[in-house]
């Protein structure tokens, strides 16, 4: 596995139908990525592409502005990806941590 800003860079195409470990990891990032985007759909964490998991990538790619395919290519994973190691970065502060704040002009 190429790993670059810790994440996994991804190479495939993962669509309905597809089963194993990458399509795992593709549920357990869309669950992940849900909890704070609610516009996502969650998924349950099978292993199997099924609908509920196309649902949720086509759901993801509106949320960002990509193609609504609902098949997950390279630009459709990084993009999960990205905004997973985002998300799981904030959520991992240690206790008293400065989280920041919005700045505006």
């Amino acid at each position: 596995a190429d790993i670059t800003g810790g994440v996994r860079r991804f190479s495939g195409v993962l669509r309905q139908g597809d089963t194993g470990d990458d399509v795992a990891e593709l549920q357990a990032m869309l669950s992940f990525i849900s909890q704070d985007i609610p516009e996502v759909p969650d998924v349950a964490l099978t292993g199997t592409f099924g609908p509920q998991t196309a649902a949720s990538v086509r759901a993801f790619q509106a949320q960002f502005s990509l193609p609504q395919t609902g098949v997950v290519g390279e630009s459709t994973w990084t993009e999960i990806a990205s905004i997973y190691s985002d998300l799981l970065v904030g959520a991992r502060r240690n206790p008293g941590q400065f989280g920041g704040q919005n700045i505006s002009q």
